[in-house]
């Protein structure tokens, strides 16, 4: 592919982790590769993998959080970045990390690309919320105006 790529992985902590390392090694093989990962599992990956340069990424738990992260990625200045998961949080991760190229690669090998458009990634993040503000209108409203019977009814003629 490209002999100049500068690819980031981003973790899972799942066994998909070294299938999308191997891809990535397959698909950039003469790129240098970053996997990003949290404290707990830098030193059992550091042992597995010598040639892959670790950086040690803080879950986040709050905006301060994803921004201090954003800025982490956009200083590495990733051609690619790829995930293991298309999940909401992870495109968004994936529209400000500044990588040309932004993916998602399953156990299998299938590679979804993700839009790296930061409007879009907001845009689905707004759905998400809305739909869940929706949802629990639709529960507010049936446990409040639904009529509940209680005790024992007559039988209906």
């Amino acid at each position: 592919m490209n002999d100049e790529a500068n690819v980031g992985v981003f973790y899972s902590a799942g066994r998909d982790l070294d299938a999308v390392m191997r891809q990535a090694a397959v698909r950039f093989p003469d790129g240098r590769i970053t996997l990003l990962l949290p404290p707990e599992l830098v030193e059992a990956r550091r042992n597995t993998d010598a040639s892959t340069e670790i950086i040690t990424v803080r879950p986040v738990r709050s905006v301060g959080g994803f921004v201090r992260l954003a800025r982490l990625l956009r200083r590495h200045r990733f051609s690619d970045f790829i995930t293991c998961y298309p999940s909401r949080p992870l495109r968004l991760l994936a529209a400000v990390s500044g990588a040309r190229r932004c993916a998602s690669v399953d156990e299998q090998g299938r590679w979804t690309p993700l839009s790296a458009s930061l409007a879009l990634a907001l845009l689905g993040v707004a759905c998400n919320e809305l739909r869940g503000h929706a949802a629990w209108l639709r529960v507010w409203a049936v446990v409040r105006f639904q009529r509940v019977r209680t005790g024992e009814q007559p039988p209906r003629r």
